[in-house]
C-alpha cells in the first residue's frame, strides 16, 4: 500500500533525525518510544511492514557506471515502487484537500605587513576548505550574510558586492576568488524532509568565480548553478571540488479527478474509514472527488524517454544579465555509479571547477555521481582522493542500528572518478573521523543500536576504529578495534600519522591513543581519564595534542570551556600537560571552536593560538545576569599554554586572521585590528564593512 510507504517513510525519517542527536537519556527515550510506535503499527496493520530494511548492501557490479538503458530502467523501477499502488487505480479525494495518505511523499536528503599570515585551519595541509574568510596578506576577503567585502590591511574597505543566497564558503587562489552560495532553503548543508510534509525542498548551489585583480571592482568571470544541496567543498591549486546532493525528482503519474457534487458527497466507509479515523484522531473524512491515475503502461510510454533528464539534477550557466542556460545533467549515464543499496533515491555528485583557467561562458570541468540512501555529508580529502561518508540505517521490527557507507573518488587535477566503496559499523561524528595513511583509510565510528525484546527496549553504545584497504573497487576492512568505551559517546577524533586519538564521554573524558602501524591489528596503546571532555583535537607540535572542550563544575550545573594540552609522545602513557579555562567569573562558557575548527586560529611557526569564547552567568553579589564575548590569545609551548591576554569585543567574532604582528577580528559589523604585541586595538573598518 502507498499508505505503508508514507508511514514507514515518516518513521524512518524520524528515526534518522533522532539518531543524529547526541546520545543522552532523552534521545534514548525518544528512540524507544518510536520503536514502540513502529511495533504497535505493525501489529495492528501488518500491511505496513515493507518486508525489507533500509540500506542493505547489494554489492557493486564489475562495471561500476550505468549505461543509458540501465539508468532508465533503474529510475523506472524506483517509480514503480514509489507510485505502484496508484497506477490504474481510483482513489478518493477528501474534503480537506487529500488524498494525503494515498500520495507517497519521498524523503529528500537531500561554509599587516610582512611576517606570518594565517590560513584557514584545515585538516590536511595544502587542501583548502570552504570558509567565510580568506586572505592574501594584503587584503581580507569576507563572504558572509549575502555580501562580499574586500578589506585592506589598513582597514580600508576596497569594495562590497551583493551575493544572492546563503554563503556557504569561498576559496582564494591568486587573483581568483570562488564564492559558493545556496538558495532554496533557510540554511545551508544537508537537510532532511519528513515524509509527511507536503512541501518540497529544492536547493540550488551556485559557484561564482571572481577576478579580484582590481580589489575595488571584483568582476564575475563565470557563474554556474547546480540543482542540489551543498554538502562540502575542497580546493587544491585553484581547482575547486564541490559535493552536492539531491533527491531523485521522479515524475509523478498523471491523473484525472471526477468531482462529487456537494449535496451527494460520499462519506468514507469500511476498513478505509477505520484506518483514517485512527490516523486522524476520530475525524471521519468526506469524499469530494475520485482521482483516477494513468496505468503503468501509459506512464512508461509517457516518461520512459525523459525520466533520466527529469529525475536527475541539472547544471546551468548564468550570463552577465542573470539569464540561465540549461547545460544538461550534472552527471548522467556513464558518470553515475550503480547503487550499493536497494533503496537509493538520492544522487550524490562531485563536480570540479578550475577557477584559475575559468573564462566567460565556462562551467564545470568534470563530474561523477553515485546513488545513495541517506545524506552524504561527511567529507574528507587528501591530495589524491576524496571520501564521502553516508549513514545507512538498518531497521526491523525489533530495533535499529547504523552503518556508514564510504565512497572513494580519485582526484587528478580537474579529473574526478569513482574508485571504490565500503561499509563500516557505526556513524562518523565529523570529517576528522577519516584519514588516509600509506594506502589505508582509517575510520573512527560511534555505534548505537536500539532494540526492543520481550516488551523491553534498550540501547547499546560503543566506539571503534577501522582500517580499510584502498586498492581495488571495494574498501575492504583490514583490521579493527571495537568495543571501546561501551555506553559512552564519541566526542572527538584525530588521526596523526599511524596513530589515532579518540575522546569519549559520559562522566569523565577518556583520551584513547591507538596504534595503527599494523593495519591488520590496531592496538590500544593507552588512555587518560580526566574530568570533562574535548570536542575538538588538533596536533600542535611533535608529540603535542590540543583539545578544546568543556568541564562541568562539581556539584553545580555550571560548565566551563577549556583548552587542554596533552603529551602523546608516549602513546602508552598519554598525559595532560595543562588545562587552561578560557573564562573567569562565569557560570557557563563555550566556544565556536568546539564545533567549527575554522573558528580556531593556530600559527604553527610561533605557536600563536586564538580561540573565540562566550561566557554568561549571574553575578554572585548583585544577581545581575551578564554576558561576555572575547578572544583568548595564547601561545602553545612544549611545556604548556601561555596566556597572552584577552580581547573583549562588542560584536560576536566568527573568524580571526593573523597578518604579521596584527590580529584581525571579523564580525558581522566590522573588521577590527589588534596589535599582537600588547593586544591593543589599532582600528576598525567602517560599520558597514561586513553585513
Amino acid at each position: 500500500m502507498v499508505m505503508g510507504a508514507v508511514v514507514n517513510g515518516f518513521l524512518n525519517s524520524a528515526s534518522n533525525w533522532f539518531s543524529g542527536l547526541p546520545v543522552n537519556p532523552v534521545t534514548e527515550l525518544l528512540q524507544g518510544a518510536l520503536l514502540l510506535v513502529r511495533r504497535t503499527l505493525l501489529d495492528f496493520f501488518p500491511s505496513l511492514n515493507p518486508g525489507q530494511t533500509t540500506g542493505q548492501t547489494t554489492g557493486t557490479a564489475a562495471v561500476p557506471y550505468y549505461t543509458d538503458q540501465e539508468l532508465r530502467d533503474y529510475l523506472l523501477e524506483l517509480a514503480q515502487k514509489q507510485y505502484g499502488s496508484l497506477f490504474g487505480h481510483t482513489v478518493p479525494v477528501y474534503g480537506n484537500g487529500g488524498p494525503w495518505v494515498y500520495d507517497y511523499l519521498k524523503v529528500d536528503s537531500a561554509v599587516a605587513g610582512s611576517g606570518a599570515t594565517s590560513n584557514t585551519n584545515t585538516q590536511v595541509n595544502g587542501v583548502d576548505e570552504a570558509d567565510f574568510v580568506e586572505t592574501d596578506g594584503r587584503y581580507i576577503y569576507v563572504a558572509h550574510n549575502g555580501q562580499l567585502s574586500i578589506v585592506g590591511t589598513d582597514l580600508t574597505v576596497a569594495s562590497q558586492s551583493t551575493l544572492s543566497g546563503n554563503v556557504v564558503g569561498e576559496f582564494l587562489a591568486g587573483d581568483r576568488l570562488t564564492v559558493i552560495t545556496q538558495t532554496g532553503s533557510g540554511w545551508y548543508g544537508p537537510m532532511v524532509r519528513m515524509a509527511c510534509m507536503p512541501w518540497q525542498w529544492n536547493p540550488q548551489t551556485t559557484v561564482t568565480v571572481y577576478d579580484v585583480t582590481d580589489r575595488t571592482a571584483p568582476a564575475v568571470v563565470t557563474q554556474t548553478m547546480f540543482d542540489g544541496g551543498f554538502q562540502d567543498a575542497r580546493a587544491v591549486d585553484g581547482v575547486v571540488y564541490v559535493v552536492l546532493q539531491r533527491g531523485l525528482n521522479l515524475p509523478a503519474p498523471q491523473y484525472t479527478d471526477t468531482p462529487v457534487a456537494p449535496d451527494t458527497a460520499d462519506p468514507v466507509n469500511g476498513q478505509l474509514a477505520m484506518d483514517m479515523k485512527l490516523a486522524y484522531g476520530g475525524w471521519e473524512p468526506t469524499v469530494t472527488a475520485y482521482r483516477t491515475y494513468e496505468t503503468w503502461d501509459e506512464y512508461v510510454a509517457r516518461v520512459s524517454d525523459q525520466i533520466v533528464d527529469l529525475s536527475l539534477p541539472h547544471a546551468y550557466s548564468v550570463d552577465a544579465e542573470g539569464n540561465t542556460v540549461d547545460l544538461g545533467l550534472v552527471a548522467g549515464a556513464g558518470s553515475i555509479v550503480r547503487p550499493s543499496a536497494d533503496d537509493a533515491q538520492s544522487v550524490l555528485t562531485l563536480v570540479s571547477l578550475d577557477s584559475a583557467n575559468a573564462s566567460a561562458g565556462s562551467s564545470f570541468a568534470d563530474s561523477v555521481g553515485t546513488l545513495v540512501s541517506q545524506s552524504g555529508n561527511t567529507v574528507y580529502m587528501n591530495h589524491g582522493a576524496l571520501y564521502v561518508g553516508t549513514t545507512e540505517y538498518q531497521y526491523n521490527d525489533s530495533g535499529s542500528s547504523n552503518d556508514t557507507r564510504i565512497d572513494r573518488f580519485i582526484i587528478q587535477g580537474t579529473n574526478v572518478a569513482w574508485q571504490a566503496s565500503g561499509v563500516v559499523s557505526g556513524t562518523l561524528i565529523n570529517q576528522f573521523a577519516m584519514d588516509e595513511q600509506d594506502g589505508y583509510l582509517h575510520v573512527a565510528t560511534h555505534t548505537t543500536e536500539y532494540h526492543y525484546v520481550n516488551d523491553i527496549w534498550g540501547t547499546r553504545n560503543d566506539n571503534g576504529v577501522y582500517t580499510l584497504d584502498t586498492v581495488g573497487d571495494t574498501l575492504d576492512v583490514t583490521g579493527s578495534l571495537t568495543g571501546l568505551a561501551p555506553g559512552e559517546q564519541l566526542y572527538a577524533a584525530r588521526f596523526v600519522g599511524d596513530k589515532a586519538y579518540l575522546v569519549t564521554f559520559v562522566q569523565t573524558d577518556p583520551l584513547f591513543a591507538i596504534d595503527l602501524s599494523d593495519p591488520a591489528a590496531p592496538v590500544l596503546l593507552g588512555e587518560l581519564e580526566i574530568p570533562g571532555f574535548s570536542n575538538y583535537l588538533q596536533p600542535v607540535g611533535d608529540g603535542l595534542l590540543l583539545g578544546i572542550g568543556q568541564e562541568r563544575e562539581a556539584g553545580t550545573p555550571n560548565t566551563h570551556v577549556h583548552a587542554t594540552l596533552f603529551d602523546v609522545s608516549d602513546g602508552s602513557n598519554p598525559t595532560q600537560i595543562t588545562r587552561q579555562y578560557l573564562t573567569e567569573n562565569t557560570q557557563w562558557s563555550w566556544s565556536d571552536a568546539q564545533f567549527d575548527h575554522h573558528a580556531l586560529l593556530y600559527s604553527a611557526g610561533d605557536g600563536l593560538l586564538v580561540v573565540p569564547v562566550y561566557g554568561s552567568g549571574y553575578d554572585a553579589e548583585t544577581g545581575t545576569y551578564r554576558y561576555e564575548q572575547l578572544l583568548k590569545v595564547m601561545r602553545v609551548t612544549p611545556t604548556g599554554l601561555e596566556v597572552l591576554g584577552d580581547i573583549h569585543t562588542d560584536q560576536s567574532v566568527f573568524r580571526t586572521v593573523r597578518i604579521g604582528e596584527v590580529l584581525y577580528a571579523v564580525s558581522d559589523a566590522s573588521v577590527t585590528a589588534y596589535s599582537l604585541s600588547d593586544l591593543t586595538q589599532i582600528g576598525s573598518s567602517v560599520a558597514s564593512a561586513v553585513v
